[in-house]
């Protein structure tokens, strides 16, 4: 078996393809992390999550719809939230910094009813899905909610804070 000789220049020259393919193959992720694409397409169908009996107040109730991330593309996790006001919200349940599980806490951080993320203490707003604190670096995508006359909830769509969407 003959071992393959490299002089210097050959050497280099591997070098220098190897870390040309390295850097190129990390524009990408940084490209969607700071140029995230802003257009969603379509509409969702209608799903029952829960009935309003099934939740009480302040709690939190996990489940899959498909929701669009602007730069995640499509994730299923969301929770559905009971507030102590007695509306309800629900929310991608994917933290936009990391993609972490996020879930209801009625206490975090000194803090009172808020969205954790445990992988890096993150917090947001129930009310509206926006970020209180951590590294995030925006608010969760919003799942639109009906409420049918037999107290059923339904997910019927999704919005991503600052975005406007096409019908």
């Amino acid at each position: 078996m003959e071992e393959e000789k490299i002089d210097r220049r050959g050497f280099i020259k591997k070098c220098i393809l190897v870390s040309g393919a390295l850097t190129i193959g990390s524009l990408v992720p940084l490209t969607k992390y700071f140029f995230p694409i802003q257009k969603s397409s379509g509409s969702n169908k209608k799903k029952k999550i829960a009935n309003v009996k099934e939740l009480p107040v302040n709690s939190a109730k996990m489940f899959s719809y498909p929701v669009k991330d602007p730069s995640w593309g499509w994730i299923s996790e969301c929770v559905l939230i009971h507030l102590p006001s007695g509306e309800f919200k629900a929310y991608s349940a994917n933290c936009t910094h990391l993609r972490c599980i996020v879930e209801y806490k009625q206490k975090a951080l000194n803090r009172e009813n808020v969205i954790y993320c445990p992988c890096h203490a993150a917090l947001f707003n129930p009310s509206d899905g926006s970020v209180i604190s951590g590294p995030p670096p925006r608010p969760l995508p919003e799942v639109l909610l009906e409420i049918d006359g037999n107290g059923d909830i339904y997910a019927v769509d999704f919005r991503v804070p600052g975005e406007e969407r096409e019908k």
